[in-house]
């Protein structure tokens, strides 16, 4: 079922732009985390949250990933989350989330669930594609690892076994 919604250009360029470091990009320039909402039917980037001005905030990168799902408002959110596995350490991977909460309205929801494969279309290349409508799946590093279908050890520097959701 095609919702008619189209994905911005800001958010095409904004995908091209996270899913490549470029050699003698300053590494705080780079957007580690954005979010998108439906506007007027089409996707658009709401608020991006680059590594400078995580870093300059001295906030936790996954802790402001938490911070932009609301529990009545949809969304998108692209981000390039660093993490650790048994197997593979600082694996960088780009993640795609879907945020369609309970408590969200019932139209918005349909309206996001539909439209999620044009923002899909655009996003070729991400690594994971996750919808999530529920606080346990993000409360905690070791939920959201779970998500990611990894042994994951440790999410932006920090062990899946430490820190629950910040209210």
């Amino acid at each position: 079922m095609a919702s008619g919604v189209q994905v911005s250009d800001e958010v095409k360029q904004l995908f091209e732009d996270m899913k490549v470091h470029h050699k003698g990009e300053d590494e705080n320039d780079h957007c580690k985390i954005a979010v998108m909402k439906i506007r007027e039917h089409s996707i658009e980037v709401e608020k991006k949250y680059t590594l400078g001005e995580i870093k300059k905030g001295n906030q936790d990168p996954f802790v402001v990933f938490q911070n932009q799902l609301k529990s009545d408002t949809c969304c998108y959110v692209l981000y390039d989350c660093c993490f650790d596995t048994k197997e593979v350490p600082n694996k960088e991977d780009l993640i795609l989330i879907m945020w369609t909460p309970e408590g969200g309205p019932r139209e918005d929801k349909m309206v996001y669930s539909t439209s999620k494969q044009s923002l899909k279309a655009v996003c070729s290349g991400v690594k994971y594609n996750l919808e999530m409508q529920d606080y346990d799946d993000i409360c905690s590093r070791h939920s959201f690892g779970e998500c990611l279908g990894k042994e994951v050890t440790s999410i932006e520097g920090i062990s899946v076994c430490k820190q629950q959701r910040s209210s």
